[in-house]
């Protein structure tokens, strides 16, 4: 399993880019390619080509075409975290969408309840730290803490079970 940061040149590069697969034909990948190297910058192009790909997961909208390309030249499976942008859902074997985005019931669509977020490691470490500083907290943080995150129902959403 090979996890690779994709940095495009520029926010431009990456328009450009994403147009660029839209409007070309089912059959020119060989073109898209070549579109995709002037695109990223050096570093990202030589990790990404060195690749031997067997399925081509990404999350957002951004890396979608990138996806796309990838697993098209290299006969891999593509899967789909978020609605891709600008391209139709067919041209990936799973997109997996929140329930919230509203997606069409299709053979390729798994519906989740509820969305992904940044949250890891690092950014919980962060956020302590951010906390203690705060002056909100009466004692210090031990390693045995629980969080609890509340949310509920929004405009568009609500979860199953809560009304």
């Amino acid at each position: 399993m090979s996890i690779c940061e994709v940095n495009f040149r520029s926010a431009l590069f990456r328009v450009v880019f994403n147009w660029m697969v839209v409007f070309n034909g089912k059959y020119q990948c060989h073109l898209c390619l070549c579109y995709l190297r002037h695109a990223l910058t050096a570093e990202s192009w030589r990790r990404l080509n060195n690749l031997k790909l067997d399925i081509v997961i990404s999350a957002g909208d951004k890396l979608s075409a990138v996806n796309y390309i990838l697993a098209k030249a290299n006969q891999a499976r593509s899967v789909v975290l978020m609605r891709p942008a600008h391209l139709a859902l067919k041209k990936f074997d799973l997109v997996i969408i929140p329930q919230h985005d509203r997606p069409k019931v299709k053979k390729n669509v798994a519906i989740t309840e509820g969305a992904l977020n940044l949250i890891d490691a690092e950014y919980l470490k962060e956020r302590s730290a951010r906390l203690q500083q705060s002056g909100l907290l009466k004692g210090p943080l031990s390693n045995s803490c629980i969080g609890i995150l509340i949310g509920g129902n929004s405009k568009k959403f609500a979860i199953a079970g809560r009304r």
